[in-house]
């Protein structure tokens, strides 16, 4: 595998920070150190810390959605054992030792401006998730493909919560059982 550039560097140690500590209480000399670069270094690649947020959200969003996608559409060809499969990823994740809850849903609670970038990326990567599950749903032939993949997103969202906040690493698999509703008969709300 070739060797990361000191930038590459930079954001991947940030990400890991960032979801351990937060943004706001993650410091560029914490950063410097983690990444084992001068602030020089740092600086080169970012002219702010803002700078180095919006690149590490952007860089965990790419990573994360390519995994999950890679992780549903090796889990089976059918579409709707593909929806489900979203659930299992999640549930890897929530019993990894690094899982500290949702970058994107810490991170946007710590951008006071509603209209900043790092809040429109946080939101888009909402977005792509939920489109990708509307899209296997289209696939699927899922009546209500959008309003499915609605339901299926908040499920989601509400196991990271669930698993983050009571500690309850299993809720994604218990998502699982109600998305199975949803994927395998026409439920109308």
């Amino acid at each position: 595998m070739p060797q990361l550039s000191k930038r590459e560097v930079v954001i991947d140690s940030a990400i890991v920070l960032f979801k351990k500590f937060g943004i706001n209480s993650t410091g560029v000399e914490h950063i410097i150190k983690e990444a084992n670069v001068s602030k020089k270094t740092l600086y080169n690649h970012f002219k702010t810390k803002d700078d180095l947020v919006l690149a590490s959200l952007r860089k965990d969003d790419e990573v994360g959605r390519n995994a999950l996608m890679r992780y549903a559409e090796q889990a089976s060809d059918d579409p709707k054992l593909q929806i489900l499969a979203i659930f299992d990823f999640y549930n890897l994740w929530f019993n990894s030792a690094s899982f500290n809850g949702c970058l994107f849903t810490n991170s946007a609670g710590e951008i006071s401006e509603e209209n900043a970038a790092g809040r429109r990326i946080c939101a888009e990567h909402k977005r792509l998730i939920q489109q990708y599950i509307e899209n296997l749903a289209i696939k699927a032939g899922i009546e209500n493909p959008k309003e499915t993949a609605l339901k299926l997103n908040l499920l989601l969202e509400g196991s990271i919560v669930y698993a983050y906040v009571m500690d309850k690493k299993s809720a994604a698999l218990e998502a699982k059982k109600i998305a199975a509703l949803f994927v395998t008969a026409d439920i109308e709300s």
